[in-house]
C-alpha cells in the first residue's frame, strides 16, 4: 500500500493509506497481546491441573497404604497372644535364645509394615508418605516433627508446591553426598504458631554452594531446570505474604518457609 501510494504521489491518498496500515498495526499488535494472555492462561491452568492429580495420586497410594498399614497391624495384633503364650512356654522351659530370637523375628514382622505418615492434616500425610518411600530407597533417614490441625487457610495445592519442593530439593542433595561425606538425613519440622504455618526443612548436604550475587542457585547439571523448584518454593511464600529463610553450615543446609495463615 505505502508503495503505490508514493506512485500516485497524492497525499490524501497516502495518509488514507498510513491509516489503513496503522489500523492494521494495532489490530495485530492487540491481536498478539491477547493471544499470548490466553496462551499464558491455558499453560497455567493445565499446570494446576497436572498438579492437582499428582496431589490426588498421592493422596489414593497414601490411604491404600495405610489401609495395608492397618490391615497387618490387625493381623499382629490377632496373633499376639499365640505369640505371647508360646514365649511363656519357651521361657518356662529356659529356652532364653530360643525365645530371644522368636521375639527378632515378630519384631521384624512389625517393621516391615510400610510406614505411612499421621500427623493429622490429610495433604502433608500423603505428600511426606510418598517422599517417605522415595528417601528409603535412597538410603536417606527421613525424620518428622509435625503438629497441624487437619485444615489450614493454606490451599492443598499450594502446600504440594512447596512441601514438595522443598523436600525434592533436599533429596538431591542427599543423593550427591558420597560415603565419605556422612549420613544422608532430611528432618521436617512443620507447626502452626504464631499465626503462620512455619515449615523447616533441614538435610545433609556436599558443602557445595552455588551463590550469584547472595543468593542461592541450582547446582544440579540439568540447566534445563534450574531455580525452577527454588523460584516455585518463592513464589508460593510470597503469595501468602510470608518469609523464607536459608541458612547453611558445612555439612546441613536448612530452608525455613513461613506462610500467613487467615485470622
Amino acid at each position: 500500500l505505502f508503495y503505490v501510494a508514493m506512485q500516485v504521489q497524492s497525499r490524501e491518498y497516502m495518509l488514507e493509506n498510513f491509516l489503513i496500515i496503522s489500523g492494521l498495526l494495532l489490530l495485530l499488535g492487540l491481536s498478539l497481546y491477547f493471544l499470548a494472555d490466553r496462551t499464558r492462561s491455558i499453560s497455567e491452568t493445565m499446570e494446576q491441573k497436572q498438579i492437582i492429580e499428582q496431589l490426588l495420586s498421592m493422596q489414593d497410594v497414601y490411604y491404600k497404604e495405610l489401609e495395608s498399614q492397618q490391615k497387618e497391624i490387625r493381623s499382629i495384633s490377632h496373633d499376639m497372644k499365640s505369640h505371647l503364650r508360646y514365649l511363656n512356654t519357651i521361657l518356662a522351659q529356659g529356652q532364653t535364645e530360643r525365645a530371644q530370637e522368636y521375639v527378632k523375628t515378630i519384631y521384624q514382622d512389625v517393621e516391615s509394615a510400610h510406614s505411612v505418615v499421621h500427623c493429622g492434616n490429610s495433604v502433608i500425610d500423603a505428600i511426606l508418605s510418598n517422599k517417605l518411600q522415595g528417601a528409603e530407597d535412597f538410603g536417606i533417614r527421613l525424620e518428622f516433627d509435625l503438629i497441624i490441625p487437619p485444615q489450614l487457610s493454606v490451599r492443598d495445592i499450594d502446600i504440594l508446591i512447596l512441601l514438595g519442593n522443598l523436600l525434592d530439593n533436599a533429596m538431591e542433595a542427599c543423593k550427591r553426598l558420597e560415603i565419605e561425606d556422612g549420613e544422608k538425613f532430611i528432618y521436617v519440622n512443620a507447626r502452626v504458631q504464631k499465626g503462620f504455618l512455619c515449615i523447616q526443612v533441614n538435610n545433609s548436604y556436599n558443602g557445595l554452594l552455588n551463590l550469584v550475587e547472595n543468593s542461592y542457585a541450582t547446582v544440579k547439571t540439568e540447566k534445563h531446570f534450574c531455580g525452577i523448584g527454588l523460584s516455585n518454593i518463592k513464589r508460593i511464600v510470597n503469595k501468602y505474604h510470608g518469609k523464607l529463610n536459608i541458612t547453611h553450615t558445612e555439612t546441613v543446609f536448612s530452608v525455613l518457609a513461613l506462610l500467613a495463615l487467615d485470622e
